[in-house]
């Protein structure tokens, strides 16, 4: 059973789906900057120590896109996923 949101990410999600509110890229890049600044103070929790960086690629459909793997410190499972893509 996936673990329940912390209140920080809670809270970014309701912001950006609040009545009203302005998708990033209906607005302007200085309100997106903005908005992310935002979302950052919401969630101020430090992540997981980097303990790994790779550089790798996987297969595309208009050939191979690069990736870099991030993997925290320690063994065992880690939390979750989290991808951004352009």
């Amino acid at each position: 059973m996936p673990e329940p949101l912390d209140e920080g990410t809670r809270a970014v999600l309701e912001m950006l789906n609040a009545d009203g509110a302005v998708r990033m890229h209906e607005g302007t890049p200085e309100a997106a900057r903005e908005m992310i600044e935002t979302m950052v103070h919401l969630i101020d929790e430090p992540g997981p120590e980097v303990d790994a960086v790779e550089d790798t690629m996987v297969p595309g459909p208009a050939g191979d896109v690069p990736v870099r793997i991030y993997r925290p410190e320690g063994s065992g499972r880690t939390p979750g996923l989290l991808v951004f893509f352009h």
